[in-house]
């Protein structure tokens, strides 16, 4: 993927960026949006923002944050979706993105996507069901990515999940209530 450079912005308040076509070149960066997966990449130094919502609608572009500015990733990545969680994946040096509600049918809301440099790609990995608003860190001990919870229409007894999970390149279920 090639970068867009789009200049200096400050974070403030909670709405931290959206865009449904990418801004000209001298933009500051993207506009405002919430329910965007964030996730920091240390290998680069950079902030990773994937989709999110605003007035405007579900938000596509891939954004990072480095040395004070925003750039646009340009290239495909995971679609349209608001409400999924990213992880910097320290031992195999990607960010991992899961879940979140999905405009497109075509693109599965329990797929995981994983950004290795500049480029994204679908991992076939099956794994947690669909689920929106779940959490996901890095686990350096295991040297792994963890996911926790979430919200449901199906699955995870169609509500709030209390499932725990592992990623390693593969799911593991690490803990599902009785």
């Amino acid at each position: 993927m090639k970068r867009a450079a789009l200049g200096l912005v400050a974070l403030s308040g909670c709405f931290i960026g959206a865009e449904d076509v990418p801004p000209p070149i001298d933009a500051p960066g993207p506009q405002g949006r919430y329910e965007a997966a964030v996730a920091f990449d240390t290998a680069r130094g950079r902030m990773v923002m994937y989709g999110g919502v605003n007035e405007v609608g579900v938000q596509t572009a891939t954004w990072v944050f480095a040395d004070g500015r925003w750039s646009q990733l340009l290239g495909p990545g995971p679609g349209a979706r608001e409400g999924a969680a990213m992880a910097y994946d320290v031992a195999r040096d990607r960010v991992v993105l899961f879940g979140g509600d999905v405009l497109d049918p075509s693109a599965p809301c329990d797929a995981t996507w994983e950004l290795a440099g500049d480029q994204w790609s679908r991992v076939d990995a099956p794994g947690p069901s669909c689920r929106r608003g779940h959490a996901m860190t890095y686990d350096g001990e295991a040297r792994r990515v963890v996911l926790f919870g979430g919200f449901a229409e199906q699955g995870c007894d169609e509500g709030a999940c209390q499932e725990t999970w592992a990623y390693d390149g593969a799911w593991t279920r690490l803990h599902r209530p009785p």
